[in-house]
C-alpha cells in the first residue's frame, strides 16, 4: 500500500512539474552583478534629462564601463582597519576563531571578490560583528583577517616609527 501511495505522490509530483525550455538567449545580468551595476529601465535617463547632463557617451544600455582599478589606486587604509592591524598579534592563517562548516574557502573568495580592495573587505568583515562573527564569509580560517588582507605591513610602519 505504501508503495502505491509513493508512486501516485511522485506521478502526482511530476504532472505538476512544468518544464521550461531554454530559449539560449543570455540572462538578463552577469552572475556576478549587482545592483549597483545594473541600469534602473529609464530611471537614469529621466534624471539625466531633468539634470540636463549629456549622456551620449553612455553605451546604448545606459550603464557607464566601470573603471579597473590598480593597487596603487586602491581606497587608503581607514582607522578602522588600522588599530585593528595594531591590536592583533597573531599570523594570517593562525586559526584564533571557530567557523562554520559551511565556510568554505571558494565562497568565500566569491565574496572578497565584491569589495574593490582588502582594506576594504576587512573593514566591512569588523562592521559586520568580526573578528568574533563571521557573518559575510568573508574569513573562512578564522584567523581575524578578510580575504587577503594582511596586517604586516601597517604592523612594520608601527614598529619603524616607534610606536
Amino acid at each position: 500500500m505504501r508503495v502505491i501511495l509513493a508512486a501516485l505522490s511522485l506521478a502526482a509530483l511530476s504532472a505538476c512539474s512544468s518544464s521550461v525550455p531554454d530559449s539560449g538567449a543570455p540572462a538578463d545580468a552577469p552572475l556576478g552583478a549587482t545592483p549597483a551595476y545594473r541600469g534602473f529601465d529609464g530611471a537614469g535617463a529621466r534624471a539625466s534629462a531633468e539634470s540636463g547632463v549629456e549622456t551620449s557617451a553612455l553605451p546604448p544600455d545606459g550603464n557607464a564601463p566601470l573603471p579597473a582599478t590598480t593597487a596603487s589606486e586602491q581606497a587608503p587604509a581607514t582607522p578602522g582597519v588600522v588599530s585593528y592591524a595594531l591590536s592583533t598579534t597573531n599570523a594570517v592563517g593562525q586559526k584564533l576563531y571557530r567557523r562554520s562548516i559551511f565556510a568554505l574557502p571558494a565562497l568565500a573568495a566569491r565574496n572578497c571578490a565584491e569589495y574593490p580592495s582588502d582594506d576594504a573587505a576587512q573593514e566591512a568583515f569588523l562592521a559586520a560583528g568580526g573578528p568574533e562573527r563571521d557573518r559575510l564569509n568573508l574569513d573562512p580560517d578564522g584567523d581575524g583577517f578578510a580575504c587577503n588582507w594582511d596586517p604586516a605591513p601597517y604592523r612594520r610602519l608601527a614598529a619603524r616609527s616607534g610606536g
